[in-house]
């Protein structure tokens, strides 16, 4: 029986691991119901404020540029894999989307070293139009805004009001998620 416990001993560790990836896995989300209401947050979420801020490179990121008429905060970090799973799918809505979408991603790694890496990974990251990565070095924004787990979006419509919140992995490039910005865009088009 004692050869055995051994191999299980190491098995166990590995067992739980697939696990906890199977299940986060299976709490993918496809992109919520463009009805559904949008979590509550603090105030401090409701409206997106921030107009200027420097990219993990040190360049000049401008949010309140009007030409985009959604923005999308997006907290993620390199040693998350969730984050890993969707983050080319984020990349390929921005370009799918010609223009209409901005993407603000905080990486909320602790060194500037781990970002590197991970853009060596995704290079589109840093070449996509409307694509920002910055580094929420000391985690500012994501305690401002009270991000919980990673990865979590706030999604910012034409007037830079909150429009939705999002608590995990989305399906980026699902019709869903394409007729969901459609939606919003047209909001800004709208006469009141």
């Amino acid at each position: 029986m004692k050869h055995y416990i051994k191999p299980l001993l190491i098995l166990l560790p590995i067992i739980i691991a697939i696990s906890y990836y199977l299940v986060a896995l299976s709490n993918r989300s496809e992109f919520p119901d463009q009805n559904a209401k949008v979590q509550s947050k603090p105030s401090a979420a409701e409206l997106l404020t921030i107009e200027k801020l420097i990219d993990w490179k040190g360049g000049s990121v401008d949010v309140s540029q009007a030409s985009q008429p959604i923005v999308i905060l997006h907290f993620w970090a390199s040693w998350c894999a969730p984050c890993i799973h969707e983050f080319p799918d984020l990349i390929n809505m921005v370009k799918a989307m010609n223009g209409k979408v901005k993407v603000i991603a905080f990486s909320e790694d602790n060194e500037s070293t781990e970002i590197a890496a991970f853009i060596k990974s995704f290079k589109e990251a840093e070449t996509t139009e409307n694509f920002h990565l910055v580094w929420d070095e000391k985690h500012k924004v994501m305690n401002d805004l009270e991000v919980t787990k990673l990865p979590e979006s706030f999604i910012y419509g034409p007037d830079r009001k909150l429009a939705k919140h999002i608590g995990g992995v989305v399906s980026w490039t699902s019709q869903d998620t394409a007729e969901y910005f459609k939606t919003l865009s047209a909001a800004e088009n709208k006469p009141e």
